[in-house]
């Protein structure tokens, strides 16, 4: 009997070295959110004639499914994995492209690394500073990467959030202190061509008037598209934000940034000089009826004066002396406007011309908001924008951009479902009267309306 006994605690003892080392799991948390999404959009080109091939109207529908596991492992140590499929709704295909799972996100959380103070994020990570005036989880963090798979129309609704970092985080607190190192674009290997993003954030709070500041610099270090040998695109992105209360129920904020390092085209490479601004207030009158709130806001992307003809396309980001001055949008990731925002050359939506630019830069913005809330489960949105040009980039187009009106509805049905309904028009100004790239004449507005469900778990 000894023997047999001997024999068995022998075998588990084998087989317990032999088993693979799990990490000890102390909490798991599955959650996630389904997603349905319905658009009619109408004279988004901004064309007004309409050919057999290319219509005026799309009516489309939009399906997100997000997966995300948190896990609590041993003390101070945390894992997240986010998972996404997000495509256009339609009879299926052969295309394999709109049934795939994607990464959004996947990395680990070091808590008080090396010493207390220290916490350290690895792997494919939202990234969100301030405002997200400068860096934020965008969608326009490079040509594909919000919708790897290429399978939604309107991608601006992207699920995708991930960058693949590492960041750091210093808590002293009142004072914070955040170092990033991001890698945007790998390329190819061994070759000088990728695209890279560094970053250091100092803020503070204060104790009073829940105020707080902040200074950062960001670089963004691409040279994907060097055709000049040996030089990069380099975009040094310096500035302080900060907001305070300073009476009940006001919020205030201010920030300014300025761009340097190096912008180089096909010809020449020129020092970089542009400026941002980013002012605004809200009010909330909260023992007033249906709790109105009214907001104004101003934000100002610095353009450059590019090119001297109206007809020639070959002066496309053409910049010859001087500095150049036009604002480069990093990977902001606050948007204001449902069509705007994503209207422009080398943006998501061309309008008509590709020399048009997108609202992140070469703009001055103004923005009215207003809320209600008629009864509790519902808020209904108002958003007024008027959109001016800063420099003449085409010889000859008007400074008067446009006008934007939103009207956005949000019902919560329960805490896990809830519905929203935006309406939205934008009135063209005469910034795109007289197109010449186009035969057609461009129209006086584009709109769409967006239904949406979204049950979270």
């Amino acid at each position: 009997m000894r023997k047999v006994t001997l024999v068995l605690a022998l075998a588990g003892l084998v087989a317990l070295i032999a088993m693979p080392a799990f990490a000890e799991v102390q909490n798991v948390k599955v959650g996630g959110e389904l997603g349905v999404r319905a658009f009619l959009r109408d004279n988004y080109d901004l064309k007004k004639s309409e050919t057999a091939a290319s219509g005026n109207n799309d009516l489309f529908m939009m399906s997100t499914v997000k997966v995300d596991v948190d896990a609590d492992l041993t003390d101070n140590v945390s894992t997240k994995v986010s998972l996404v499929n997000q495509r256009d709704l339609e009879t299926v295909t052969s295309s394999t492209s709109e049934s795939r799972i994607n990464v959004n996100e996947a990395y680990v959380t070091l808590k008080e690394m090396l010493y207390s103070p220290l916490t350290l994020k690895i792997g494919r990570q939202p990234l969100w500073y301030g405002k997200g005036f400068i860096i934020g989880s965008t969608i326009l963090a490079g040509a594909g990467a919000r919708d790897p798979e290429s399978s939604i129309t309107a991608q601006e609704y992207t699920a995708f959030t991930g960058f693949d970092a590492i960041s750091a985080r210093l808590d002293y607190e009142p004072w914070g202190i955040d170092l990033l190192w991001a890698k945007i674009d790998e390329n190819n290997t061994y070759t000088h061509d990728d695209i890279d993003l560094y970053g250091v954030n100092v803020g503070y709070k204060f104790a009073s008037y829940d105020a707080e500041a902040e200074a950062y610099l960001f670089e963004k270090n691409d040279s994907s598209n060097t055709t000049t040998a040996g030089d990069s695109n380099t975009t040094d992105t310096i500035g302080i934000r900060g907001s305070l209360v300073p009476i009940a129920d006001l919020n205030v904020w201010g920030e300014l940034a300025y761009q340097l390092g190096d912008y180089v085209n096909q010809f020449n490479k020129f020092d970089r000089s542009a400026l941002a601004i980013d002012l605004g207030v809200d009010y909330t009158l909260v023992n007033w009826t249906w709790v109105p709130k009214f907001g104004l806001e101003y934000v100002f992307y610095q353009g450059d004066a590019g090119e001297t003809s109206s007809t020639s396309l070959a002066g496309l980001e053409t910049h010859s002396t001087g500095d150049y001055e036009a604002w480069d949008p990093m990977y902001r990731g606050r948007f204001f406007t449902g069509i705007r925002d994503f209207q422009g050359g080398g943006n998501i939506y061309n309008p008509i011309d590709p020399r048009d630019q997108g609202s992140f830069k070469n703009q001055h913005a103004i923005y009215l908001t207003a809320s209600v809330k008629p009864w509790e489960p519902v808020v209904i949105d108002a958003l007024y924008g008027y959109f001016l040009a800063d420099e003449e980039y085409v010889k000859g187009r008007d400074e008067q951009i446009g006008h934007e009106i939103d009207l956005r509805a949000t019902y919560a049905y329960t805490e896990d479902v809830s519905f929203n309904l935006l309406a939205a028009i934008f009135l063209a100004g005469d910034y795109f009267d007289g197109e010449t790239v186009t035969a057609s004449k461009s129209d006086d507005s584009a709109s769409q309306i967006v239904g949406s469900m979204k049950v979270a778990f």
